[in-house]
């Protein structure tokens, strides 16, 4: 919608038919009688539906092409759709090597589970990243108590970072499978690429 304020012919597509309606419901509410903001039903993955779109001044990807289980594919198939002076806009997460690896096998280890189990992965996941976000902001608050600052000033940014999500982020953060990271360098670079800067609380966007 913001786009399409600005003056932009947009085409949005996704895989999730609900994801689909929720958007074709916003754009009735506020631009019904838009013609140049076109909402599609398909998948990144799909070669044969991304060549209906044409060629795209911008293309912008984020948080997708790493839970499609075929990332670099995505990522060539999306740069297929940019005009040659356009750039395409992507967010993949940050190859964090061993950090990276142990969130691979929680995310395997999830749907292998029985149902009933899969809860206590989920509140064991959570309690250690709460654990080690929390050993973290006392040896901040410590250090600034040594270095005469405020030491309140660690939790109260842990307070404002924090997102009321509830149970959902917890569930869809261990579920989000597939999962797949990329190094910076591997990333194509160039004029026509953009990697987006994005934090997900621990570090792990690219």
């Amino acid at each position: 919608m913001a786009a399409h304020n600005l003056g932009a012919n947009v085409i949005l597509f996704d895989l999730d038919p609900e994801s689909v309606a929720c958007t074709l419901e916003l754009k009735h509410r506020f631009a019904s009688e838009a013609e140049d903001w076109k909402i599609k039903q398909g998948s990144c993955t799909d070669g044969e539906f991304l060549s209906t779109l044409g060629t795209l001044d911008i293309v912008y990807c984020r948080g997708v092409a790493h839970h499609t289980g075929q990332m670099w594919s995505v990522i060539e198939n999306l740069s297929s759709l940019v005009n040659q002076d356009g750039s395409i806009v992507l967010a993949v997460y940050n190859d964090e090597q061993y950090i990276s690896q142990a969130w691979h096998g929680v995310k395997q280890v999830y749907p292998k589970l029985p149902s009933v189990f899969r809860p206590v992965l989920v509140v064991a996941t959570g309690s250690i990243e709460f654990g080690k976000r929390l050993v973290m902001t006392v040896i901040a608050s410590l250090l600034r108590i040594v270095s005469l600052r405020n030491p309140f000033v660690p939790f109260m940014n842990w307070m404002r970072e924090s997102k009321p999500r509830g149970t959902y982020e917890g569930y869809d953060w261990v579920c989000g499978w597939f999962f797949e990271v990329a190094k910076p360098e591997e990333v194509p670079a160039g004029p026509r690429f953009c990697v987006a800067g994005a934090d997900y609380g621990d570090g792990t966007w690219m």
